[in-house]
């Protein structure tokens, strides 16, 4: 795994700890957040890792996890939108992407062998 590859998943933390405006708490610090972060970097790791196991490259791979990931994520808050009791929030889809690019960063630098 390459330095700025790293580096930009360190990026990524450090946004994720960055207060989302004045008197909340970060995205970091919000259990429902850190839940939207996790199952999104679980499904580009899984995503990628499949790419990458079929023979695309990395840069393909990354795509490929990344917008499964972000495409589950954005399903997932239109429908929270059409429920009875549910409600969008940008904050979660931020927490989405930032999980979906993390995880596919991440898994794409592997050659994965299943």
């Amino acid at each position: 795994m390459s330095l700025k590859y790293i580096v930009r998943v360190v990026v990524i933390f450090f946004i994720m700890n960055q207060t989302v405006m004045a008197g909340e708490t970060s995205l970091w610090k919000q259990k429902d957040k850190q839940a939207h972060f996790t199952v999104s970097a679980g499904i580009a790791i899984a995503t990628t890792a499949y790419a990458r196991n079929k023979g695309y490259n990395k840069t393909e791979a990354f795509l490929i996890g990344f917008g499964t990931s972000a495409v589950i994520g954005l399903a997932k808050e239109v429908i929270d939108g059409y429920s009875k009791n549910g409600h969008r929030e940008a904050d979660d889809m931020k927490a989405d992407i930032l999980g979906a690019i993390s995880g596919s960063l991440v898994s794409a630098q592997f050659e994965w062998k299943f």
